[in-house]
């Protein structure tokens, strides 16, 4: 016969069935206070503010090269000087022989030349640039010419005298040189009362058959890459002042157009008073690049040698540009618009 007890074991619970996962409510997001990243893009520049990498670079060299300007120029100042000491000591040794600032045969001219600089308008910067380097060296070349004339810078003000300045900080003594060279505010309309101007273009219809020492050759201070065709032409005919051509065409068959650089134009006419000669002043001036022929008597072109230089001897000067093109005095009006090889510009 069985019994129970009190401490007897009860029967173990039943355990109660797990929830299902589908009623477990998903966790809460963490709040954070940090800012998430947007998938968003940023927003467009404005084409004010965008500045490309190219231009920055290009920023960054121009504020580099104006900050050590003054070092470059201390650094020139003091070779000049040791240049100086070296020739001075040569000189002294009787190893070297310096040339005559002066040509002791110079023989000065009565004939006037103007440079009309009244074109600022009509160029860009580049060309101001070289018109006022061009100058510079009409200058030069008159100095150690064999008969120098008077020589006058007309409109000389703006941003033309700015780059003389520039190129040329001690230029204004060139007024009271031996050969000497006015620098006048006013425009070229101001020497019109003496009856001698005469205003040399590629237009004119008339040729100068020979330089007159008593009259003044105007040349158009203008560089505008032939984008002002005519402009010495009308100025002149406005201004009532006569005008021819240098007889380019009568005397050379050239290669490129037919339009020469302020001072390739100065120096062939200073050549002339020297040789008589226009075609030996035309070759002794004209570079080889030019493809100059001198005309036979018969027509036909003759190659001939080199000049004296390849015209491009232009004055050195900071930043300065080569000599560019300008369409005052050479050729028959009709140049060709072939592309140079060096790039140069027209002028009228």
């Amino acid at each position: 016969m069985s019994t129970t007890t009190e401490g007897a074991t009860a029967q173990a619970p039943t355990p109660e069935p797990t929830p299902a996962l589908a009623h477990i409510p998903p966790a809460p997001t963490p709040v954070s206070d940090e800012p998430t990243a947007s998938s968003d893009p940023p927003p467009a520049q404005s084409a004010e503010e965008y500045i490309s990498k190219k231009a920055r670079k290009r920023a960054l060299r121009e504020q580099k090269w104006e900050a050590g300007k003054k070092q470059r120029l201390e650094q020139r100042q003091e070779k000049r000087k040791e240049l100086k000491a070296v020739k001075k000591e040569k000189i002294q040794k009787g190893l070297f022989v310096p040339k005559p600032r002066w040509r002791p045969d110079q023989q000065p001219s009565t004939m006037g030349v103007v440079i009309d600089l009244d074109f600022e308008d009509k160029m860009i910067q580049k060309e101001i640039k070289s018109t006022a380097q061009q100058v510079i060296q009409c200058y030069s070349t008159n100095k150690s010419a064999l008969h120098p004339v008077s020589l006058t810078l007309t409109s000389y003000k703006g941003a033309i005298k700015d780059n003389l300045t520039h190129m040329s900080p001690d230029h204004t003594r060139w007024q009271t040189s031996k050969c000497p060279m006015k620098m006048l505010e006013d425009g070229v309309e101001s020497l019109v009362d003496g009856g001698r101007l005469v205003y040399l273009s590629a237009d004119a219809g008339e040729t100068v058959e020979e330089l007159d020492e008593g009259k003044v050759y105007v040349i158009g201070g203008l560089v505008d890459k032939n984008r002002h065709k005519g402009l010495c032409q009308t100025k002149a005919t406005q201004l009532g002042i006569p005008t021819a051509r240098l007889p380019l065409g009568d005397y050379l068959d050239m290669q490129t157009r037919k339009v020469l650089t302020i001072n390739h134009v100065f120096e062939i006419m200073l050549k002339y008073l020297e040789l008589k000669d226009w075609q030996q002043a035309f070759l002794a001036v004209l570079p080889q690049r030019k493809g100059v022929k001198a005309k036979g008597a018969d027509g036909e072109g003759e190659s001939v040698g080199d000049g004296d230089g390849d015209g491009d001897d232009i004055v050195e000067a900071d930043d300065a540009v080569e000599g560019e093109e300008v369409d005052n005095a050479g050729g028959d009006g009709d140049a060709a618009e072939e592309a140079d090889d060096a790039d140069e510009g027209q002028a009228e």
